[in-house]
């Protein structure tokens, strides 16, 4: 398998609310390849682009970049011919999405938006004597 790195070109982050309302529902659009895929002898560039904006309108966010896969140049060309047919590699598209989605995290709490991903909430409404609390995701 090859070696594998994502590398961001173009980061934009905007908030165009001032107010943050409860309940904020975030989407996310993931395209892979979003260009032409770039193969040399033993490096393999599929570009990307990441999306997020929020219901209601609270923050606008992008990430570009290319996904750097390096290793033996007949590995690069079968994946190169996957991806042509519209077929990524499972890994790919997970390692892109893990890679942006920390990436959004860290940039929605910059422009003082909470993280794009539900929080643990500790379930107290019945405390059970002798056992300990539960995390549940909201």
């Amino acid at each position: 398998m090859p070696s594998l790195r994502v590398m961001f070109t173009h980061i934009s982050a905007e908030r165009v609310s001032e107010t943050t309302p409860a309940g904020i529902q975030f989407q996310t659009q993931l395209s892979v390849p979003s260009g032409d895929l770039l193969l040399n002898e033993r490096v393999l560039k599929v570009p990307f682009v990441f999306n997020m904006t929020s219901t209601p309108p609270i923050i606008s966010l992008t990430l570009k970049g290319y996904v750097v896969l390096e290793g033996e140049e007949k590995e690069l060309r079968n994946i190169y011919e996957e991806i042509k047919k519209k077929r990524p590699p499972q890994y790919i598209v997970m390692a892109t999405l893990h890679n942006s989605m920390v990436e959004a995290i860290l940039l929605s709490r910059e422009v003082g938006v909470p993280p794009p991903l539900p929080l643990p909430k500790i379930d107290a409404l019945k405390p059970k004597v002798g056992r300990d609390y539960t995390l549940k995701t909201i």
